[in-house]
């Protein structure tokens, strides 16, 4: 049903939407003892029996003392990260920002599926949208279209990761302060979205 597609799908990728960068499997290995059972009393051991193994394998392990949860990856956010560092070589010559092929192709579906995600509850009349992990609201009406425009600045946002990687000039500051201001006017427009909803 469509709660589960939105729980399931997009609300793992909701916080990171707007940070160009995907996450499918989570790594509790770095999840403090909190975490971890606040994952284990809400994931759905159906589906995801695998995971809920994992989870309660560390759960007795940290408990044991046999593990110690691995420092986190940190994400930058544009929200607070300071201006981004010009990268150089050791003779002073620019390189380029880049990515993964993996992290181009997932830039690129994701941006598909948010769009044709948003493109459904111009169909079906009302549109689900995770506002985290375990929760949702729906929107109806004008807030689609507002939903939708949100979900574009999410795209134009994720895309111009790619934009960039193909563009080898010294003008990262430029996309730096684009996916910045895509980022407020997209959170906003999710805003007024679930704001005109109600």
């Amino acid at each position: 049903c469509l709660a589960d597609f939105s729980q399931q799908f997009l609300a793992p990728y909701w916080g990171v939407m707007f940070q160009g960068r995907l996450s499918v499997n989570p790594s509790f290995e770095e999840y403090s003892l909190d975490e971890l059972e606040e994952v284990q009393e809400h994931i759905d051991k159906e589906l995801y029996p695998e995971r809920y193994k994992t989870i309660c394998d560390l759960i007795s392990k940290i408990n044991t003392g046999k593990h110690t949860p691995l420092p986190k990856e940190e994400i930058p956010d544009s929200f607070t990260s300071n201006e981004p560092v010009r990268n150089v070589d050791s003779n002073g010559v620019y390189i380029p920002n880049s990515l993964t092929k993996r992290e181009i192709i997932e830039n690129i579906i994701f941006s598909i599926l948010l769009i044709s995600y948003g493109g459904y509850g111009f169909y079906s009349g009302e549109l689900l949208i995770p506002i985290s992990k375990y929760e949702s609201t729906y929107v109806y009406g004008e807030g689609i279209l507002i939903a939708n425009l949100a979900f574009l600045c999410g795209c134009f946002h994720m895309l111009s990761y790619v934009v960039d990687h193909y563009d080898k000039r010294d003008n990262e500051i430029y996309y730096h302060e684009f996916r910045k201001w895509i980022k407020y006017l997209g959170i906003f427009l999710l805003v007024v979205a679930c704001i005109l909803s109600l």
